[in-house]
C-alpha cells in the first residue's frame, strides 16, 4: 500500500486473494488482531470484487503489468504467478490446462504444500540463482535514488533478498507462491524497462534459467509428494 521495500522488523498482513503483503500499521491490524483473524482482504481486492470483471484464482482485475495464461479447456485466464507458470516458460506450452481443470504433476508440484524438506530445496535454488550471472541487477530492492519513479509504476516491487527472508521464515505455504513473487521480478523488469536495456536482458536471461531449474524442482517435489 506504501510502496515501500519489504523490512523484516516490521509486522506484515497477507491478503487471501491477491496474496500481497501489507504493513500491518498501513491497514490498521496488530499483530495480536491477525491471530484471531478467519480472512483478510485489502481494499483494492474489495473493490474489484464489488465493481469489476475478476479473473485468475486470486479474483483480481486485469492488470496490464503483468503476465496471463489462458487454460485451453475452460477458456479462463489465470495470472503466471499464480498457477507457477513463467512467460517464457508459456511460450513452448502447446495446450495449457489449469489447476482447476487438470491434476497434471505440474500442477500437482505447483500446488503441492511445501515441507521443512521442500525450503532447504528452495534455498539451494535460491543459491544457484543469486550466483547467475544475470542476477545482480535483482538482488537487492530497486533504489528509489537511481530510479525515482520506480515505485510510482510499479505496484508490487520484489527482489533476490526479499525471497531469500522469505524461504528462511518458510512464508511460502505453496511452490506457485514462491514462482510468484519471481515473476513479480521479471514481470516488473520488462514493464519499467525500455526491451532495448541491458536490465530487460538480464531478467530474460535469469528468467531462462529459472525455469529450466524450477522444472527440474517440480520434478523432485512431485517424487517426495
Amino acid at each position: 500500500m506504501c510502496r515501500t521495500p519489504y523490512d523484516e522488523t516490521k509486522f506484515y498482513v497477507g491478503c487471501d486473494l491477491c496474496n500481497n503483503w501489507f504493513h500491518g500499521d498501513c491497514v490498521g491490524i496488530t499483530e495480536e488482531m491477525s491471530k484471531t483473524l478467519t480472512e483478510f482482504m485489502c481494499v483494492d481486492c474489495k473493490r474489484a470484487r464489488e465493481t469489476q470483471e475478476l479473473f485468475c484464482l486470486c479474483k483480481q482485475p486485469y492488470d496490464e503489468s503483468q503476465f496471463y495464461i489462458c487454460c485451453d479447456t475452460c477458456q479462463d485466464w489465470f495470472h503466471g504467478r499464480c498457477v507457477g507458470i513463467l512467460q517464457s516458460e508459456a511460450d513452448n506450452i502447446d495446450e495449457y490446462i489449469c489447476p482447476n481443470c487438470n491434476n497434471s504433476s505440474s500442477n500437482l508440484a505447483n500446488m503441492k504444500n511445501l515441507t521443512p524438506r521442500d525450503f532447504e530445496s528452495l534455498r539451494k535454488l535460491m543459491k544457484q540463482i543469486q550466483a547467475h550471472k544475470s542476477a545482480w541487477p535483482f538482488m537487492e530492492p530497486v533504489d528509489p535514488h537511481e530510479a525515482p519513479d520506480y515505485y510510482n509504476v510499479v505496484k508490487e516491487p520484489m527482489d533476490l533478498k526479499t525471497i531469500e527472508l522469505r524461504i528462511a521464515q518458510q512464508r511460502y505455504k505453496k511452490l506457485s507462491e514462491f514462482i510468484g513473487d519471481m515473476t513479480k521480478i521479471f514481470d516488473n523488469c520488462r514493464y519499467y524497462n525500455p526491451r532495448e536495456s541491458p536490465f530487460f536482458k538480464h531478467a530474460h536471461q535469469l528468467e531462462m534459467f529459472f525455469v529450466q531449474k524450477v522444472k527440474i524442482l517440480r520434478e523432485k517435489l512431485v517424487e517426495l509428494k
